[in-house]
């Protein structure tokens, strides 16, 4: 009997090795996946339409000029009146092309991508850059999803949650994720740890020199996990509101001070 199903293995594969039912593992993980977890899938469904419809409402319900002197705006804010030039040329140029809809769908799903994307992001990066054992375990999954294309995660995607925005979001969630992780984990891991230890030494909770060194520190290393995300590019005007002592004293305020230069850190350190 056992000899007669080898045969017969050989015989389906052309080798001596047995046929392994990969599809049908795989059809069968599916249907129990779906079916066991569809309330959780739906729930997810139906806030990410809610978010991607209310962001589509709100870019195409005004007049076209409205918006487009908005984003021209937002451009002039964050880089000068060149990218606002060219961001509000682009707009018209889209509009007279007639895909000024399309176009407002993409970026509602390109802006709903990145806000989920950075929530996840940062707060993993952070807890990457505080914890090695976190690092060693989060650095070879993002390696796979950074060499992975990025239409890859369309096909398990549409599996789950069929046609339509989501699998979109979710695929382009999975893809920009990596960056902002590795972004983050960089700029805390990068603070000067003299800097770091004078805020132990002044009696800073971990919080407080996340929020008032960490980050003030890098904020150009850290930016760039939201910009790699979101394909855009921009600058982290609010830093010095992140910088901003919380408390009043000489002591504190010489601590902010060092998380601008490293010749001032190395001077608050040794006082």
């Amino acid at each position: 009997m056992i000899g007669s199903a080898t045969i017969v293995a050989a015989t389906d594969t052309g080798t001596f090795v047995p046929r392994i039912p990969l599809g049908e593992w795989v059809d069968e993980f599916v249907e129990w996946l779906t079916t066991t977890f569809d309330a959780f899938f739906d729930v997810i469904k139906t806030i990410l339409v809610g978010a991607y419809d209310s962001l589509v409402w709100i870019l195409d319900t005004p007049p076209f000029i409205v918006v487009a002197l908005v984003l021209a705006g937002l451009a002039f804010w964050a880089k000068g009146w060149k990218l606002a030039l060219t961001t509000l040329v682009g707009l018209c140029l889209i509009a007279g092309v007639d895909q000024w809809d399309n176009a407002m769908e993409t970026l509602s799903l390109v802006i709903v991508s990145t806000v989920i994307a950075l929530l996840i992001g940062i707060p993993l990066g952070i807890w990457a850059a505080r914890n090695d054992h976190v690092s060693r375990i989060v650095r070879p999954i993002l390696d796979f999803m950074q060499t992975m294309p990025a239409f890859v995660y369309l096909i398990p995607t549409v599996v789950i949650f069929l046609t339509g925005a989501v699998p979109g979001i979710v695929a382009t969630v999975i893809f920009a994720l990596a960056p902002g992780v590795r972004f983050t984990e960089l700029g805390i891991r990068g603070v000067d740890k003299e800097v770091v230890e004078a805020g132990h030494a002044f009696g800073s909770t971990n919080g407080r020199i996340l929020r008032q060194i960490q980050i003030p520190w890098r904020c150009p290393p850290s930016w760039p996990a939201s910009t790699r995300s979101s394909c855009s590019r921009s600058r982290w005007s609010s830093c010095p509101a992140w910088s901003a002592p919380a408390a009043s004293g000489t002591t504190w305020s010489r601590l902010c001070s060092a998380s601008t230069s490293p010749s001032a850190s190395r001077r608050a350190s040794r006082s």
